[in-house]
């Protein structure tokens, strides 16, 4: 592992040798990996405490009586006699406006996924598949597994993410992330907006948490461009967050062909998990762009 690790750490530098933020960067990649730690049995301890209050169930409350109409006394607020709804007149106008909101805006996404594919540009990642061969490290004893693949479909895409932090002598905590459906609020060649929700699935304690993302990738010259990416997962029944994250990184083209694009990308990225516990890594790898 620690060859593994200074393998990364030295190509990474080499890969920096022209630049001249060469000895600033040098000094803040070996600041974390000597100086962070991550904690994997301080995140599955806080994992297992949110397990057991999710499981906790609070006696419910006496539900209130209303009082049965009177005789004579026809339809009142509570109660119709000529139907079982107990909605009034503006409350389903209020649910059918928002139906007509939500059938408005998937109309808008359709017709604009029929605009991206009648489009004659060359932005090949339209339509494409992005294999993330990823990894990093938090400090000299931990390192972190990041392979990722997502499907571009116009204005829609899919996500998967399987992260893993192993730790020398405590184990590990991996989670499978799946950006079910992600939402191409822009799409041009120089610069993407996504919107995205899936789940996350915890294996240790075999819970599914709603997760969320904003991410977007910029291109700034021919070779040169950079991602952004924000995530949220949720935990409804405690109301806790198991993870945030936030990520950045600068990639590089290194090749391209055809129909393959290969890029160099390193970052890096912070996560919060339990609202308590701190990870910062260092993350790079090859991104293979498949159109």
């Amino acid at each position: 592992m620690y060859l593994y690790l200074n393998i990364c750490l030295y190509s990474t530098l080499n890969f920096l040798r022209y630049f001249d933020l060469k000895y600033i960067l040098s000094i803040f990649f070996y600041g974390i990996y000597f100086i962070s730690y991550s904690q994997v049995d301080d995140i599955k301890k806080r994992a297992a405490e949110n397990q057991r209050d999710g499981a906790y169930t609070p006696a419910p409350s006496p539900t209130p009586v209303r009082p049965s109409p009177s005789s004579g006394s026809g339809n009142n607020r509570y109660y119709n006699n000529n139907t079982n709804s107990n909605l009034n007149v503006g409350e389903i106008a209020a649910c059918f406006g928002c139906f007509d909101f939500s059938s408005g805006f998937i109309h808008s996404i359709t017709q604009h996924h029929q605009y991206l594919r009648s489009r004659d540009e060359d932005n090949f990642r339209l339509f494409s598949a992005e294999v993330f061969g990823m990894g990093g490290f938090t400090n000299k004893e931990a390192i972190l597994l990041l392979p990722r693949f997502r499907l571009n479909l116009g204005v829609f895409a899919t996500d998967f993410r399987y992260t893993n932090l192993i730790e020398k002598g405590k184990g590990n905590y991996d989670t499978f992330d799946w950006q079910a459906l992600l939402i191409n609020l822009f799409s041009r060649k120089q610069f993407y907006l996504r919107v995205g929700t899936g789940f996350m699935y915890e294996p240790y304690t075999g819970s599914f948490f709603n997760e969320h993302s904003l991410s977007s990738d910029v291109v700034f010259e021919k070779r040169w461009g950079g991602n952004f990416e924000l995530r949220l997962s949720h935990d409804k029944k405690t109301q806790i967050f198991p993870r945030t994250e936030a990520g950045f990184r600068v990639n590089y083209i290194l090749a391209n062909s055809k129909n393959l694009q290969t890029s160099f990308t390193f970052g890096i990225l912070y996560q919060n998990y339990y609202q308590a516990i701190k990870v910062i890594s260092l993350q790079g790898g090859v991104v293979l762009m498949i159109h």
